[in-house]
């Protein structure tokens, strides 16, 4: 027999990772020390010019 399930959906709560993560964490520490700027252009070969575009992973990490 078909039934019907009520649902009750909670608000979502906005959290930024960025708050999670304690200032003197270590890998804050390495992002800070070292310019890891040519990773992209050595990785560029490995991604697909065609298809869904992807979130860029500095932008993710660095956008507060």
């Amino acid at each position: 027999m078909l039934g019907h399930k009520v649902r009750e959906f909670k608000p979502l709560t906005a959290i930024c990772l960025e708050d999670l993560v304690p200032e003197d964490n270590f890998y804050r520490q390495v992002e800070r020390s070292i310019d890891l700027s040519f990773v992209r252009e050595l990785a560029a070969e490995f991604y697909s010019n065609i298809g869904r575009t992807s979130i860029d992973q500095w932008f993710s990490s660095n956008s507060s």
